[in-house]
C-alpha cells in the first residue's frame, strides 16, 4: 500500500526496509517487485542489522529482483564485513550515513567493498567537511547519494543543497513521512516534483523557520 502511495506521488524509485530476516525480506521485496513492475528502481536498507554471513544469505536471495543497493548489510565498523559482503552476493553495496570524519570515509572507501557512498551532511561537520568526503568519493569514482533521514527538517534542506554542491551525484533521498517537525518553515519543506527539487534561493539555507510551529514542540 505505502508503494502505491509512492507511485502515486510520483516517485519512479522505492527503497525497501529489510532486517527481518533473509525469508521474510525476501517475501517483502518479492511483493513490492511484482506490484510495482520493471521499469520502477529498488533498493533495500538493513540499517546494520546482520552479520556478514547473514548479509550475504540476503543478498543472494534478493539478487533476481534488480536493486539498485544493498544498503548498510553490517555495521560501520565492521569493514572487513563490508568486504565480505561485497564479494559474497552481486548487488552493489551503499554505506556511509554511520561515518563522522574524513578519515572514517577514507577508511570505509579503502575495503573497495561500497559502490554507493551516502555522508550525511549533518553528521560529518557540515559543508566543508563534506565537501572534503565527497572529493574522495569523486575520486575513487563511486555514487554519492547523501543520507539525510529524519533528525531535523533543517539537516533535510541543508542536505539538498549539500547534493546540489557536490560533484558526481547520483541520487537524493526524501523521505515521505508524515512527522509534525518537517513542518517547521514558513513556507514549507521543499518536496520533489516529478523527480527533481526546486531549491529556494534566498540567503543562507533559503527556508525560515515558524517559530510557532517550533514552540509547541519546546518542553516549558
Amino acid at each position: 500500500a505505502q508503494a502505491k502511495r509512492f507511485l502515486d506521488l510520483g516517485y519512479d524509485t522505492l527503497k525497501i526496509k529489510i532486517g527481518m530476516g533473509p525469508e521474510k525480506d525476501e517475501e517483502a521485496v518479492r511483493a513490492i517487485r511484482s506490484m510495482v513492475g520493471p521499469a520502477v528502481k529498488l533498493m533495500v536498507d538493513a540499517n546494520s542489522v546482520y552479520d556478514a554471513r547473514t548479509a550475504v544469505q540476503v543478498g543472494r536471495k534478493l539478487e533476481k529482483y534488480d536493486l539498485q543497493w544493498f544498503e548498510e548489510p553490517v555495521p560501520p565498523y565492521d569493514l572487513r564485513g563490508y568486504g565480505e559482503v561485497k564479494r559474497g552476493q552481486g548487488i552493489p553495496i551503499a554505506a556511509g550515513e554511520g561515518e563522522f570524519t574524513l578519515y572514517g570515509f577514507r577508511d570505509l572507501l579503502a575495503t573497495g567493498a561500497v559502490d554507493v557512498v551516502q555522508p550525511d551532511a549533518g553528521r560529518v561537520g557540515g559543508f566543508t567537511e563534506g565537501m572534503r568526503i565527497a572529493a574522495l568519493i569523486q575520486a575513487d569514482n563511486l555514487k554519492f547519494a547523501p543520507h539525510t533521514g529524519m533528525c531535523s527538517a533543517v539537516n533535510i534542506v541543508a542536505g539538498m543543497h549539500y547534493a546540489a554542491a557536490a560533484p558526481g551525484l547520483f541520487m537524493f533521498e526524501f523521505m515521505e513521512l508524515d512527522h509534525p517537525l518537517i513542518h517547521i518553515f514558513k513556507d514549507g519543506m521543499p518536496r520533489p516534483r516529478e523527480g527533481k527539487i526546486e531549491l529556494p534561493d534566498k540567503p543562507g539555507l533559503g527556508v525560515e523557520l515558524d517559530r510557532k510551529a517550533i514552540e509547541k514542540w519546546v518542553e516549558k
